[in-house]
């Protein structure tokens, strides 16, 4: 945001506040819904029907009414979560009533009445039941309220670092929310979670009833301030039919107005004044006798306010009891320095031309052959005279780009051979965040109430760099909007309808995006003319200087709408709910890896000895022979260059309809006995491309890969000659459609006779699992030929009198769709196709649970969950050669029969010879071809202890224990930390089955927050002193665990399929136990057990054979609450997060090394294992805030 639009902004929001004080008064609304039901009866227990229940909203005065049925019941449904009294009257009887009934999201709350005989004017007053009891329904999860969240620590302020802290769950290493692609604003502590052990992209975000959920990551696309959220329920067990698209669903609830006004505004500080100095750098600096600063630049903001009451204009309308409205702002700014980044620069001289200040000769490629060869000068060539290049030899095109390198700083450094650096400088990271959040609600009377929410949102990243184009920026632009409206026919029929729109809008790349076209300026010709694309080649040298450019941006839209309709009938025992969910959703995706193409310079084109460039200068043997890879750029010749691809790396544009269909029926069977039966129908995203693009893959035969669009194929296969792999043509929707995902729920939540204190509930159900970039999107990509067509830059030796890739003559001319359109003859190029046979993915749940209700407040929670997932996903390597029949034989390693020719003459002879073409399914496709597949499973079970106490006494707390057993294939799609990410063999999946990334068996978590008994009003009250003993609170989130599993690595492939994904080959295992072996930081795991597999086999040590420490994080807040009349306070809090400093808190150094072929195998103490536990330093992080409300 502009700094003139954010003071505006902001002094608006200030001003506002300031005037509210003077006249405005009282709370906060509520808003989302649950049911509130009774049984009403007569003292003798006969049921009562006819009597009129009324239930008030005790903020807004909004109220309903029913008449209880033949069978005495009531049911009010769509109540906003809040404060309610409930009142009963009937003819001849005494009315009743009871008050403070808290009613939370998605919760169905029970009061049972029992009216007296009497006259109507005698009122009783009846006490609450268990409120905390979920009487009537068996959807398990946690209500996470608004009050708890703003007095909780939450670094950040982000409300996603609260599912954590719900039963059931664990954290995922790693995941793929955590690579750049999904902002998390200033929230440094994010972890993906997996809840009741579904993965954690199957969990599904919605705000008052519109979806939230980015299509590409599964994240949260809006993140609303912790002070706009009313509550927020995550549901992780069973839950209605009405939900759906994710195995867990997290609903938030935004505050609305109430009849009087209320308001706050806060500001919270970090900076580096609070925080410790590194003990890394300590140590590094004792280790090298440097004097890098300890304490780096540091500053954060995080401010914003709020304000709601009744919609009122002076003289013309009074919206008391009809009309709220509710804003909120919330603002981050964060500022963080970075160590000095020393690089080697060219020099002045150099820039044009002169490199006589370098130590050795640089050699003139136009003259090759033209000296005697000798062994140190193979090239035959002749030195530059006195070392500088004539001004006519430099390239034009590099002539340009040199001034975009940064002139040196440090004139102590002038031999740059020697390795030292000739620039140094720290910058500046910087992170913005704007979120406005708001909500107006209209009770037209007492038959329709509508409500309207919106979140506009903004977060921006900028990470400079002291080399040019390397600078990145990413940035989100997010929106929310939804109109829900709710029709009352009667109080036995309503209505309710929801129209929504969720948009993000998501960059990453260089700041020099949307900016000037740099590569066309500097002559590079065929550039990519797209904006976001735009920076300079990537320029780099194989020795001393430091690379420009590089530009390899990321961007994606989602644009959801969203229709939802449910209606709803009472009749007798049966509450029914029946309606539809229809999404309509439209992706873009465009990025592109090396967008403006690479550059690649290493000294060869001026060497006398192009064999040894690009080597180590400072061996006296070969830094005087092996060139200036500065003046190979000079001269514009290339030791490598590839150029960039037309349309990027992934480019679509693709819509789809949703369809869910749904029906419900909560059946009181009795009083205390309920039973919920649902089915959900869901027909998944049938995408299809706006461009008629992309390809199926069509497993019959050899395998081949068939496009949508004939009039890109048909010009290519008219010509001929190109391989059989290349058909037509497809329905452009690709992507085979399930219709038949059914997802029954089936639930009973039973009341014994004796008690209504203890509740026990269960029940089955099936859900379905969201959509992911990974799996789901990339086949649709309109440039999939172009990018993988045989480059028309040739190799080089260096030994040429020029480049084959001149920088002067880049780029050549786009490749088009015609009969010069040539593919690779062998193995077709194409890295990614969707498994035809895939089913959609989901997960079947089932739980038994007892609650019971110590006291009203205080609750005690057991229970048993188990989940297994079915035809979930991953990245199956489908044309992986199998297994040669004989180990150890070297000539298994070709890639044919063709290649047993020269050195590998005698493999033509030998019996156990089995090249790979011959062990694959398909051998006219790549074995690095990968499927989107759904084939893998997991199973979860766990029992689940909880202890909840709502507010008593300024106390209140939550304590979970989980112990647990999560098994499965694969943990996620991407990016999981401790476990090989693709299967290692795909021909046999079962032997990858072992613990979860997430298995973590024993973890508690306990949250609370206590308010002193002191002051006003309090056990301790001091006339006079009770402004200095008042008001102290403290609150904390604590948090232990065992450890996560993880995999050991061989390092290389041995495998002999040609196929050598990273992270996918395991370790051999003798799997003896530890015999006299000791745990230490330097060797955390026995690694005598791990060897590499021998050649032709797979490691045999499988998932998750070793554990890392155990998990344990405690933030805590201090708070005094001042006091200036009853209605305006100031809070001043400290939060400590990680609070014991311990590097347990950290995943990211939780994980030793676990390649065998490392140097530091086993140890956790990182690659400078010199500076010892320095390396394991996780400074806890202090944080002041001021808050004002009234």
């Amino acid at each position: 945001m502009k700094p003139l639009a954010f003071a505006t902004r902001l002094a608006g929001i200030v001003a506002i506040l300031v005037l509210a004080t003077s006249s405005f008064q009282q709370s906060f609304g509520q808003n989302a819904q649950g049911s509130i039901v009774g049984h009403v009866t007569d003292s003798t227990g006969a049921i009562l029907p006819g009597a009129k229940v009324t239930a008030k909203n005790l903020t807004t005065n909004v109220a309903r009414s029913y008449t209880t049925n033949a069978t005495g019941d009531y049911v009010f449904v769509n109540m906003n979560p809040g404060t309610y009294q409930i009142a009963v009257g009937a003819a001849g009887f005494q009315s009743a009533s009871s008050s403070n009934l808290v009613l939370e999201v998605d919760q169905t709350l029970r009061q049972n009445f029992s009216l007296k005989v009497g006259a109507a004017t005698q009122e009783v007053t009846v006490t609450a039941d268990a409120q905390m009891l979920q009487t009537d329904n068996e959807t398990t999860g946690q209500v996470i309220q608004g009050d708890l969240i703003e007095k909780l620590p939450l670094n950040g302020r982000d409300f996603t670092n609260l599912l954590q802290i719900g039963v059931g769950t664990t954290i995922t290493p790693g995941g793929i929310q955590k690579t750049g692609y999904v902002l998390h604003g200033l929230n440094p502590s994010f972890q993906e979670v997996s809840v009741n052990g579904a993965h954690a992209d199957s969990i599904s975000y919605s705000i008052d009833g519109v979806t939230d959920t980015d299509f590409f990551f599964s994240a949260p696309t809006n993140i609303p301030g912790e002070l706009a959220i009313q509550e927020f329920k995550t549901e992780n067990g069973q839950y209605g039919a009405e939900f759906g698209q994710g195995s867990v669903q997290v609903n938030v609830a935004i505050k609305s107005g109430t009849n009087q006004y209320h308001g706050s505004a806060y500001d919270f500080l970090q900076n580096n004044i609070f925080q410790p100095d590194s003990q890394q750098q300590i140590a590094t600096n004792l280790l090298t006798g440097e004097n890098v600063p300890t304490n780096l630049p540091f500053k954060q903001n995080q401010f914003g306010g709020t304000l709601g009451g009744p919609v009122s204009i002076p003289g013309l309308y009074n919206g008391k009891d009809r009309t709220f409205w509710f804003f909120s702002y919330d603002g981050g700014r964060h500022h963080q320095g970075t160590t000095p980044n020393a690089i080697v620069t060219p020099t002045a001289g150099e820039r044009a031309g002169d490199f006589s200040d370098w130590p050795f000769p640089i050699y003139d490629p136009a003259t090759t052959g033209m000296a005697p060869v000798t062994p140190n000068n193979p090239a035959g060539r002749i030195a530059f005279a006195n070392n500088q290049i004539p001004l006519n030899r430099i390239d034009p095109t590099s002539a340009k780009i040199v001034n975009d390198f940064v002139a040196p700083n440090i004139s102590s450094c002038t031999d740059l051979a020697s390795g030292c650096k000739n620039f140094s400088q720290s910058v500046l990271n910087t992170i913005g965040t704007d979120t406005e959040t708001f909500r107006i609600d209209q009770n037209f009377h007492n038959y329709d109430h509508v409500f309207f929410t919106g979140i506009l949102s903004r977060d921006d990243t900028r990470n400079p760099s002291v080399q040019f184009g390397q600078s990145g920026q990413s940035f989100s632009r997010s929106s929310l909007f939804g109109l829900t409206w709710e029709h009352t026919f009667s109080s036995n029929t309503i209505n309710q309808a929801t129209l929504g729109y969720d948009r993000q809008h998501f960059f990453t790349g260089p700041d020099t995006a949307n900016g000037p076209d740099l590569a066309t300026q500097a002559g590079l010709n065929n550039s990519p003319n797209i904006p976001a694309y735009f920076d300079l080649p990537s320029v780099c040298f194989s020795n001393q200087y430091a690379c420009i450019g590089g530009s390899s941006p990321y961007e994606q839209w989602d644009n959801i709408y969203q229709g939802v309709d449910t209606l709803t009938l009472i009749r007798g025992r049966h509450t029914l709910n029946m309606g539809i969910d229809f999404r309509r959703v439209n992706l873009k995706d465009r990025d592109s890896y090396n967008a403006m193409g690479v550059l690649n310079f290493n000294g060869q084109y001026t060497a006398s000895n192009p064999t040894v460039a690009g080597g180590n200068l400072q061996d006296p043997t070969k830094g005087p022979y092996e060139g200036n890879a500065f003046a190979d750029f000079m001269l514009g010749q290339t030791n490598s260059a590839s150029g960039p691809p037309p349309l990027g790396s992934d480019l679509y544009w693709l819509w789809g309809n949703n369809y869910n269909l749904y029906f419900q029926d909560d059946f009181r069977v009795t009083s205390n006995l309920t039973v919920n039966a649902g089915l959900r129908w869901e027909r998944p995203v049938s995408f299809h491309s706006i461009h008629n693009s992309g390809y199926a893959f069509n497993p019959a035969g050899q395998g081949s890969i068939e496009w949508a669009d004939p009039n890109f194929t048909n010009p290519i296969l008219a010509a001929g000659g190109n391989p059989n792999y290349l058909g037509c043509c497809v329905s452009n929707q690709l992507v085979h459609l399930d219709t038949k995902d059914f997802a029954p729920r089936i639930g009973f939540a039973y009341r014994p006779p004796a008690s209504d204190k203890l509740v026990i509930r269960g029940g089955y159900g099936i859900f379905y699992d969201t959509y992911n970039r990974f799996y789901d999107g990339t086949q649709f990509d309109e440039n999939s030929l172009y990018n993988f067509v045989a480059a028309p830059y040739l190799s080089t030796t260096g030994y040429e009198p020029q480049s084959t890739a001149q920088v002067r003559n880049l780029w050549t001319a786009p490749l088009t769709a015609d009969q010069s359109f040539k593919l690779p003859s062998y193995q077709g190029p194409f890295g990614q196709v969707y498994w035809p046979y895939n089913h959609n993915p989901y997960n079947q749940q089932w739980t038994l649970d007892f609650e019971y209700a110590l006291t009203p407040s205080l609750l005690v929670d057991a229970g048993y969950v188990g989940s297994h997932g079915v035809h979930e996903s991953t990245q199956l390597l489908i044309n992986v050669a199998f297994l040669p029949k004989v180990a150890g034989d070297p000539c298994n390693t070709l890639l044919d029969a063709s290649q047993a020719t020269g050195s590998n003459a005698n493999c033509a002879s030998d019996p156990n010879f089995q090249p790979i073409d011959t062990r694959q399914i398909w051998s006219n496709l790549p074995p690095t071809l990968y499927a989107n597949a759904n084939l893998l499973n997991s199973n979860y079970n766990a029992l689940q202890l909880q202890l909840i106490q709502r507010p008593v006494h300024g106390l209140q707390y939550h304590v979970n224990y989980t112990y647990s057993k999560n098994m499965d294939e694969s943990s996620g799609i991407n990016n999981i930390s401790g476990e090989n990410n693709l299967i290692q063999d795909p021909h046999n999946v079962r032997t990858e089955y072992g613990p979860s990334a997430a298995d973590q068996t024993h973890r508690i978590v306990a949250t609370y927050s206590y308010e002193l008994p002191a002051g006003k009003g309090h056990a301790l009250d001091v006339h006079g002193l009770n402004w200095l003993i008042g008001g102290w609170t403290t609150s904390g989130i604590y948090q232990i665990a065992t450890g996560f599993p993880f995999a050991v690595f061989g390092g290389i492939s041995q495998d002999q399929t040609s196929n050598n994904w990273p992270g996918r080959f395991l370790a051999n295992s003798t799997f003896a136990k530890p015999v006299g072996f000791h745990s230490s930081l330097s060797r955390y795991f026995d690694t005598s057990r791990y060897s590499q597999p021998e050649l032709g086999r797979y490691g045999n040590s499988g998932k998750g054979p070793e554990r890392t420490p155990y998990y344990t994080n405690f933030d805590a807040s201090f708070g005094k609450d001042f006091t200036i009349t009853e209605r305006q306070h100031v809070l001043y809090r400290a939060e400590i997060f990680n609070l014991g400093s311990t590097w347990h808190s950290n995943t990211s150094l939780m994980f030793p090394d676990s390649t065998v072929t490392d140097q530091n195998f086993g140890s956790l103490l990182g690659s400078n294992p010199a500076i010892a536990n320095a390396n394991l330093f996780n400074p806890r992080i202090i944080q002041m805030g001021l808050q004002y409300t009234f």
